[in-house]
């Protein structure tokens, strides 16, 4: 049967509660949890400072490894375990990783440590969730959007499918820029490096925007990387340039438009230029919190808690205005598509509503 023991200052000590008891306090509020086992720890004085599972298995073992961050009053941070199973020194020797000392142990293992961490956490922290579950309906907009992977009659129209691939810039921008770096901003917002999320959420919507205006421009005469080579040439890269194009050949409403051009300079301004990361560290000093560069700005492997909410909140709002950005976009080039191959449009496509459903509200107070 599982015991569950708490480690703290070189000492481990054995509590009365069990695996599913000790799990359901963590789900209600770590700090609960923590209160409770303070008595047993002879850790009364020490200060909450972020929490961390290490492991937790599914197989009918009933094993679980919670680490707590803690400050004493003498200002000095400890670490605080709790480790159940049938064998907790075991488990506990085999399963912690000291963060604060991340260079004694080899990086893949703090990157897996990091990962497992942060996903677990999630239902510790509702704006990550959120942010998490909000990368995902990204992700399926775009498997919706892909006639190879939803289109019911796939194998009669494949040939015009494939066609339409070929000479599309924008189906070529879905399938081989969108939809992967989508994927990568799941693995970069688990791992906490929120700067590769921010920076491939940039490229996801120039890819978008460039391609629709090659799209347009082109009419699917030509190979579709050919035309994206040439329209570079000739636009010089402007993105402002290329999205007023769409506005005034009214292929973008005017919100869309505005929100296209505002999602690229902000997404730029603060996490791509240099002013950005700037600023980030200069509200930290402000503030009083250490260290002063977050780690994630290091790109290194970060743990998500709640002192990370304001860069959680700007990731829910971009992928939701991401989303809806996208579904008017793609909805636009069907109507491009339509005069090129209506019967295909009409079996194989279906014009975009998912992206229309995401919902965003500012916190109250925005750190940023």
């Amino acid at each position: 049967m599982a015991k569950c023991r708490v480690y703290a200052n070189g000492k481990s000590v054995e509590i009365a509660d069990d695996v599913s008891s000790v799990m359901e306090l963590w789900r209600i509020d770590p700090r609960i949890l923590l209160e409770k086992i303070k008595n047993y720890a002879g850790i009364s004085g020490v200060e909450f400072k972020g929490v961390n599972i290490y492991g937790r298995y599914s197989d009918g073992r009933n094993q679980l490894v919670i680490g707590y961050l803690v400050k004493d009053p003498s200002e000095h941070e400890h670490r605080v375990f709790i480790v159940c199973a049938e064998n907790p020194d075991e488990l506990y020797a085999k399963t912690r990783v000291e963060k604060s000392n991340w260079r004694d142990y080899e990086l893949y293992a703090l990157y897996k440590a990091t990962i497992l961490d942060n996903y677990v956490n999630m239902e510790g922290v509702k704006i990550f969730d959120e942010a998490f579950q909000e990368v995902i309906e990204l992700v399926n907009d775009l498997i919706d959007a892909n006639p190879f992977l939803s289109c019911k009659e796939k194998e009669k129209y494949y040939e015009r499918l494939k066609e339409l691939s070929v000479r599309s810039a924008f189906r070529f921008a879905l399938d081989h820029i969108a939809f992967p770096l989508a994927n990568a901003v799941l693995y970069d917002l688990v791992g906490g490096n929120f700067v590769a999320c921010f920076m491939q959420l940039r490229l996801i919507l120039e890819a978008l925007i460039k391609s629709l205006a090659v799209d347009y421009k082109n009419k699917f005469k030509d190979i579709s990387v050919e035309s994206i080579e040439e329209w570079e040439k000739y636009t010089r890269g402007s993105f402002r340039n290329i999205v007023e194009s769409l506005c005034n050949h009214s292929l973008l409403n005017t919100d869309a438009c505005r929100d296209a051009i505002d999602i690229w300079n902000n997404l730029s301004e603060e996490w791509v230029h240099l002013r950005g990361y700037a600023s980030k560290v200069k509200e930290r000093v402000r503030e009083g919190k250490r260290p002063a560069v977050p780690f994630y700005l290091w790109v290194m492997p970060t743990d998500i808690d709640s002192e990370l909410e304001p860069e959680l909140h700007d990731l829910h709002k971009y992928v939701c205005k991401l989303r809806k950005l996208l579904c008017k976009a793609h909805n636009t080039w069907l109507d491009l598509v339509k005069k090129y191959d209506a019967e295909l449009v009409e079996k194989c496509y279906k014009p975009c509503e998912v992206g229309e459903e995401c919902e965003y509200q500012d916190p109250v107070q925005s750190p940023l």
